[in-house]
């Protein structure tokens, strides 16, 4: 039985370093240095974003497994030009994230990672929504700046966008 022991412990440590790749079947979003060159949408009218019915959500990943953090405390809005959706304003908090582990979470929020204390905010604002269908269901691409720890980055994701008679709807999904 002795050298069964030692056989079970490397076996559990070889599938703890095997995490599965958490980018692995979804779309990486493109990233560009600097804020984008096109200004933000002017639009006819804004409606607030229903934070009870939204979410902002990421998983982190690392060599040994994945994490689930959540943006509990932000603010959005819909620009719509006419009836259509022309763009996505958002506002968060950092001070509102939370991990499905308490220890991570003071690690995000610390200098080696968001480095909250001193960029309390994130946030995205579009510069470009162009209709255009994915293979994955997606129907439009969305370009904008998208700014953590007081950098702005342009990035480009496609977006499945629903405009109803009394709603709007829109999913993303990407890796960065």
């Amino acid at each position: 039985q002795s050298s069964t022991v030692p056989a079970l412990a490397l076996l559990a440590l070889t599938a703890a370093a095997c995490a599965p790749d958490v980018g692995t079947g979804r779309t990486a979003a493109e990233v560009s240095d600097g804020p984008s060159s096109a200004p933000a949408v002017i639009a006819d009218r804004t409606i607030a974003v229903d934070p009870d019915r939204s979410r902002i959500h990421a998983l982190g990943a690392k060599v040994t497994g994945t994490h689930d953090i959540w943006f509990d405390d932000w603010e959005g809005s819909l620009q719509l030009v006419g009836e259509e959706v022309a763009g996505l304003v958002i506002t968060i908090d950092m001070n509102g994230m939370r991990s499905d582990h308490p220890v991570l979470t003071e690690h995000l929020k610390a200098p080696d990672f968001f480095s909250v204390e001193e960029f309390p905010t994130a946030g995205f604002t579009t510069t470009g929504l162009v209709a255009e269908a994915g293979s994955d269901g997606t129907t439009h691409t969305v370009t904008g700046d998208l700014s953590l720890r007081g950098v702005i980055k342009e990035v480009r994701f496609p977006a499945a966008v629903k405009n109803g008679a009394e709603s709007f709807e829109a999913h993303t999904e990407f890796v960065i």
